[in-house]
């Protein structure tokens, strides 16, 4: 395998933030989904192919066929099954606004279409958003799982990059960010940590920011919300971790609200 291509956990990871700009980019498109149809469908028939090429990954390994390592295939596979149904309910989204654009051509109408037509449209692209919703989770599952059984078998898994020794708080942070369960939004000039997880504390986010771990990107459709992403050091940080006993911390406050400071979030561009 050439020294670029990151360990497969690494690969399954990168796979679980890719499903949630996909998800992020489908609900942006709300009940007018005709503009982005067009960058959505072609980006869920790749992810499709991505998870394939995943379990085709994961039969290269020289692993012992566990069944904790047949769970990461089946899983994997039903994931490509569920995104490649998605990818079908975006194409019956755009025939849904062709159709009616072939019917009134002269439509003034800035989507082409009928409110119907527009109705049923976005009930398609909510029933995608539905069928992938899970992506991140079950991506990141499988990092986690596969890493483990590799781990049990005495096979190399981590990368030769930086890597940190996590906190409980900062280790549970960076499992969130992984599933996709994290972002911070801006309210009356001050930041907010929305998280599954109500103990999430926005100075542990801050913590892992300003160790590289995270980052943030602007959410499709969002001036005020942005979505915490794991960058390389964080993949590798996470997934060097997996498999490994996590050390006993006392349990999270619950945030203050608001937060104290109003320091804006590091974005990607």
């Amino acid at each position: 395998m050439p020294t670029d291509v990151p360990p497969l956990p690494e690969r399954l990871l990168i796979l679980a933030g890719t499903y949630t700009r996909h998800n992020d980019a489908l609900a942006a498109n709300g009940p007018t989904p005709v503009p982005g149809l067009q960058a959505d469908i072609p980006a869920t028939e790749r992810l499709t192919e991505a998870v394939l090429s995943m379990i085709d990954a994961v039969r290269s390994q020289p692993l012992v066929r566990t069944l904790d390592v047949r769970d990461v295939e089946i899983r994997l596979r039903q994931l490509a099954f569920l995104t490649s149904a998605a990818a079908d309910h975006l194409l019956d989204a755009r025939e849904i606004t062709d159709a009616a654009r072939a019917e009134s051509p002269d439509n003034t109408d800035p989507y082409h279409s009928s409110l119907r037509a527009r109705t049923d449209a976005a009930r398609q692209v909510q029933m995608a958003f539905e069928l992938t919703a899970l992506g991140p989770v079950t991506s990141a599952e499988a990092a986690e799982a596969l890493a483990t059984a590799m781990r049990r078998q005495r096979l190399d898994f981590a990368s030769a990059g930086r890597q940190f020794n996590l906190s409980p708080a900062q280790h549970t942070a960076l499992r969130a960010v992984a599933r996709g369960h994290v972002e911070i939004y801006e309210a009356a000039g001050r930041h907010y940590a929305s998280s599954h997880d109500d103990r999430l504390l926005l100075t542990t986010l801050r913590s892992l920011e300003s160790k590289q771990l995270i980052q943030y990107e602007d959410r499709p459709g969002s001036t005020n919300r942005h979505r915490a992403h794991l960058t390389v050091t964080g993949r590798q940080t996470l997934a060097a971790g997996y498999g490994l006993p996590q050390p006993n911390g006392p349990r999270t406050q619950a945030a203050p609200k608001p937060a104290a400071t109003a320091t804006s979030p590091a974005r990607t561009r």
